[in-house]
């Protein structure tokens, strides 16, 4: 039986706002030009069932690998034809990468590049080939432009060999229904299919009650266990949509039979452990995340100011009302430091709401029999309307 769930409803996000590049001239007299950046710092991705906790480490691990790069990362390279369509982010000048690989990531076949600056987020890149392999791994990353030390992690692109290739060419009326799980009604796109041997169990009245399911310590109680259930042994793994947006997928670590009460611990376990195939292309808005701020946020002034220890941002109060999230902030006062165009101590005070607009986050994750492939990129923009006061 074809199983469905909602994808959406698997994950929740939690965003912290850490710091906020004020652009402002430290003499202004007027209002000052909106424009600031935000700084998002950190993203929490919770889960809300045990899929979601598989999937929530996956991304996560995707989240701290981006992050080694200190606001440089290569998000996505999409090819077409010998010409690679590049997603990224850089914190300055530097060069940009495209390497075209034999399937297995070992030899390379050409590459490209191109120059890129902190304003460019998407970049086409021409590698420098006639003959494009059919068939082919690519890496895309950036460098620095004169000693060539890398900035960013490899981002890593198996999607253009053979067995992806043909994976993506699957729908789920190629794979056996009792394996699937479908995210949406999409038979090409958001669906897993189930390694050959996995338990499903279907909810049926009287039987298999989950009253335990306690997904951070991967266990689960059930009870009036029926005879599959009372047969699992070490190492099976389970899946169990007993709810809406319930679902319990568990590969068994431990069991305690008591009558008919099942308790299950839980094995540690990683997505290529439970599907044989898993393809997910999602974009979330996140005008429903829950916001915070960061202990310690600050302010980056782009001229030099001084105040007090612990100038910065001296208040935040996050509203998200109906729509897009709000971020009142209350700045603290300080004061430039010398110029020759400011007479006296000049304070500025800023306050004003930032807004941050096209807030969404995008997810591909995609496994097939010895491939796997994760893209996780969150996109926004962000404006914030002040005042300067002298």
């Amino acid at each position: 039986m074809n199983q469905q769930k909602c994808f959406a409803a698997l994950l929740a996000v939690t965003m912290t706002l850490s710091s906020i590049t004020a652009q402002l001239p430290v003499s202004a007299e007027t209002d000052a030009p909106a424009g600031s950046a935000v700084s998002m710092g950190d993203m929490e991705i919770t889960a809300t069932n045990s899929l979601g906790t598989m999937l929530a480490d996956e991304l996560t691990a995707a989240q701290q690998a981006q992050l080694q790069g200190n606001g440089n990362t290569v998000y996505s390279v999409e090819m077409d034809g010998n010409l690679a369509q590049v997603s990224f982010q850089t914190v300055t000048d530097c060069t940009l990468i495209v390497g075209v690989y034999d399937e297995a990531g070992e030899t390379l076949y050409a590459s490209g590049r191109a120059e890129v600056t902190p304003e460019d987020t998407e970049m086409q890149v021409e590698i420098m080939t006639d003959r494009m392999p059919e068939y082919f791994y690519v890496r895309g990353y950036l460098v620095d432009s004169f000693t060539l030390a890398p900035l960013s992690t490899v981002c890593e692109c198996p999607n253009y060999t053979q067995e992806m290739q043909e994976f993506f060419a699957k729908t789920v009326d190629d794979f056996d229904a009792e394996l699937v799980l479908n995210f949406d009604d999409d038979p090409a796109n958001n669906f897993a299919v189930f390694k050959e041997g996995t338990v499903i169990l279907t909810p049926e009245s009287g039987y298999d009650t989950v009253v335990t399911a306690d997904d951070e310590n991967a266990l689960y109680v059930i009870e009036n266990a029926d005879d599959a259930l009372l047969s699992l042994q070490e190492g099976d793994l389970l899946s169990y949509a007993y709810g809406e947006d319930e679902l319990l997928i568990v590969k068994v670590g431990a069991m305690e039979v008591d009558g008919k009460t099942v308790t299950i611990h839980g094995a540690e376990t990683a997505l290529e452990d439970v599907f044989a195939y898993l393809r997910i292309e999602d974009s979330q808005n996140l005008a429903e995340a829950e916001f915070e701020s960061a202990e310690g946020a600050e302010v980056i002034y782009d001229e030099p100011v001084q105040g007090k220890p612990g100038a910065g941002i001296s208040a935040i109060d996050i509203d998200k009302g109906d729509s897009l999230p709000k971020v009142e902030v209350d700045f603290a006062e300080c004061k430039p430091i010398d110029h020759e165009d400011v007479i006296g101590e000049t304070k500025v005070k800023l306050k004003g709401s930032l807004t941050l607009d096209d807030l969404a986050l995008t997810v591909k994750i995609y496994i097939s029999l010895s491939q796997s492939y994760i893209m996780l990129k969150i996109d926004y923009k962000a404006v914030l309307p002040r005042t300067a006061r002298r």
